[in-house]
């Protein structure tokens, strides 16, 4: 799930979890 980079695992994580939350609440609508 890493995608700007994977040097930065931590600064890397929120922004993966932001993007997953975006894509489940497009899908519950």
């Amino acid at each position: 799930m890493t995608t700007a980079a994977p040097t930065t695992p931590r600064s890397t994580l929120p922004q993966c979890f932001n993007m997953f939350a975006s894509a489940m609440i497009n899908i519950h609508r």
